[in-house]
């Protein structure tokens, strides 16, 4: 039997005019309905993603800034939304990553994973790290016996046992990498994945330094669809490798060398400003981001190791 048309929102009661509530924001679709209209309306949902994906992806790629100049002038309706679209685009390369591409990197005993670094001799490794141990026990021992001799440590002694408790907690990370590369390598990956969104807002404000007549969200909203864009391609160039062709893999990663002409003719649409002027802002824009994103990368895998 046919229910009778909603007239009231059911979240707070308000008298509807539309399709949502003005008070509120609740869809007034009514989901008492027969299991052949709630499939017809899930299926109607996904053609409309769908079409706006494909409305988005393909001036993403052929046409650089022209989805966020756009987006922020108010021609929002047609395209994924920029958050939406990063998190796709993000989980589509992180997936990928985990799944065995990216940076070739083998131990001595034949495990792979992806990060950039040569794993050594487990055995070795540990044999190191039980010296290194007995070495800051002695030592520790040695300054104990000082201070109460009456000589305190220095501020050298100190940075050195630092040190040393530094080296050794790395060598046990790299132990542990080595006996399991997946575990290592997908924490890798999300702790990467949340630094990259960390350093969304960066860019964006490297963006405001440079172009300060615009508000800051528009850089925001620019940024986020950059790192899509690059994310997307980045899952493109390892996607054969993940399904057993790195080779292909390694062929397609001269896509990455696209990027920094596809940022320079995204900002040249986006920001409107001439050819020199966006080709100097560019050359600031990548050396400072890149040094950066390294930093970064760095930090992330030394906090991977001595916390995996």
């Amino acid at each position: 039997m046919d229910q009778p048309p909603r007239t009231r929102c059911e979240n707070c009661q308000t008298e509807l005019a539309g399709e949502f509530c003005f008070e509120c924001g609740q869809s007034a679709r009514e989901y008492n309905v027969p299991i052949s209209t709630f499939a017809k309306d899930m299926v109607s949902e996904s053609f409309d993603l769908d079409s706006r994906l494909r409305a988005t992806m393909r001036p993403l790629f052929f046409r650089p800034g022209l989805v966020p100049r756009d987006y922020v002038a108010g021609h929002r309706a047609r395209f994924v939304p920029p958050f939406r679209l990063y998190l796709l685009a993000s989980f589509a390369m992180f997936l990928l990553m985990s799944l065995g591409s990216g940076i070739d990197v083998r131990s001595d005993d034949g495990a792979q994973f992806n990060v950039g670094l040569t794993i050594g001799d487990p055995e070795a490794e540990a044999e190191r790290a039980a010296a290194a141990e007995g070495g800051s026990a002695t030592e520790s021992g040695d300054a104990t016996q000082d201070s109460v001799a009456g000589a305190p440590e220095t501020t050298t002694q100190r940075l050195e046992q630092l040190e040393e408790r530094l080296e050794t907690r790395i060598s046990e990370g790299v132990q542990r990498a080595s006996e399991n590369p997946g575990a290592f390598a997908e924490e890798f990956s999300n702790r990467m994945a949340q630094a990259m969104f960390l350093l969304l807002p960066v860019f964006a404000l490297l963006l405001k330094l440079l172009y300060r007549k615009r508000l800051y969200v528009h850089h925001i909203v620019f940024a986020i669809y950059f790192h899509a864009w690059f994310f997307l391609v980045v899952a493109v160039t390892l996607m054969p490798g993940a399904i057993g062709f790195p080779a292909v893999s390694d062929v397609m990663a001269i896509l990455l060398l696209w990027s920094p002409i596809y940022l320079f003719l995204a900002m040249r649409r986006f920001y409107e400003q001439s050819r020199i002027l966006t080709f100097v802002k560019l050359f600031v824009l990548s050396n400072v981001y890149l040094l950066l994103a390294s930093v970064t990368m760095l930090a992330v895998v030394l906090w991977t190791i001595a916390g995996t």
